[in-house]
């Protein structure tokens, strides 16, 4: 929760001309719902404890529902072994179980440890940027554990993200050099539906605009390789728009009607 301490602990690292007082919230947001394991941002600054806060976040709710859906498959045990739930269905028992809270979890994912990084790189050259302030204000706030600080630029240094921490889920790109940028790192996105964000691409300087048309033709040759999207904030003249790249060459989708037996298996398995 983005509660009142943590917006006045991080508003000296905000920079109006960044464009990110709205893009910081909204990648909050994102890392909340898509639960990421490794997180790279090229630009570091206000974003980056945005992102750190949500990641804090993840790791918490990661354990207590872990800890829950180990309470509540317990608990369907043994109303099987006194006769509790006798006469009722498998539906229906694995439906009472779904929805009793935490209501609607895949225990699949809490199967491994969920110890989520951040990698911020920055050269530091921008003397806009308060990126020099970032990994001081992440320890004040408690949330310094979570993050790798690169003092470096991104390019030629993929290498520094540790294998552990491979592939990337989420990077969020706040820099230049996009295509080389897309070079070097796209193969390290994760091909299970890892997203690659660049900032100030439409309506931007003309080779961002022509970077997302490449990505776009990619995406017409390559449908299952990868989705774009860009969205754009129609008020603003300049630092208003992102495009989202999304890696799906890896992604099997599965119905819900299909998962069933697997579900209660890695259910079963966690207790």
């Amino acid at each position: 929760m983005l509660d009142e301490p943590f917006l006045r602990a991080v508003e000296k690292l905000r920079v109006p001309a960044a464009g990110t007082e709205l893009m910081a919230p909204f990648l909050h947001s994102l890392v909340r719902t898509i639960r990421p394991r490794t997180v790279v941002e090229v630009g570091s600054g206000y974003s980056t404890l945005f992102l750190l806060h949500a990641l804090h976040e993840c790791a918490a709710d990661h354990a207590a529902e872990r800890t829950a859906l180990i309470a509540k498959t317990r608990q369907m045990h043994a109303a099987g072994e006194n006769g509790a739930d006798a006469g009722a269905s498998d539906d229906t028992r694995f439906h009472d179980w779904l929805v009793a809270p935490p209501a609607n979890l895949d225990p699949a994912f809490y199967a491994t440890d969920y110890r989520p990084q951040l990698y911020a790189f920055d050269d530091l050259s921008a003397e806009a940027r308060a990126a020099s302030e970032v990994v001081a204000t992440a320890a004040v706030l408690g949330l310094g554990e979570r993050l790798s600080f690169v003092a470096d630029r991104a390019i030629g240094n993929s290498a520094r993200i540790a294998a552990a921490h491979r592939p990337l889920d989420l990077v969020f790109n706040d820099a230049a050099e996009y295509e080389d940028f897309f070079a070097e790192y796209w193969d390290l996105i994760n091909p299970r539906g890892g997203l690659l964000i660049f900032h100030n691409t439409v309506g931007s300087w003309s080779s961002s605009r022509l970077m997302v048309k490449d990505l776009k033709l990619r995406q017409v040759a390559a449908p299952l390789e990868l989705e774009v999207m860009s969205l754009v904030e129609p008020h603003k003249a300049y630092q208003g728009s992102f495009t989202m790249v999304r890696r799906i060459s890896g992604l099997r989708e599965r119905s819900f009607e299909d998962r069933f037996d697997a579900i209660l298996y890695d259910a079963n398995r966690l207790v």
